[in-house]
């Protein structure tokens, strides 16, 4: 699903609050998914820092990535 969500949401749409919000969440979902389903940390570093890039201040995020290093 939020594979989907991603390849759908257009570059123009993540410049906006909601297509920021959007995409860090995705992102977090699946860089979770990526470090604790698949134990892939490069992809979920990766993909958690792109969540970062949308929402910085995302404390999940974060909190998931401290938890890697």
């Amino acid at each position: 699903l939020y594979e989907a969500y991603l390849s759908v949401l257009k570059d123009k749409d993540k410049e906006t609050a909601a297509g920021k919000k959007g995409a860090a969440e995705a992102l977090g979902y699946l860089g979770t998914k990526a470090l604790l389903i698949d134990k892939d940390i490069p992809k979920a570093t990766n993909l958690l820092n792109e969540a970062l890039k949308y929402e910085p201040t995302n404390v999940n995020v974060q909190k998931v990535l401290q938890s890697i290093t």
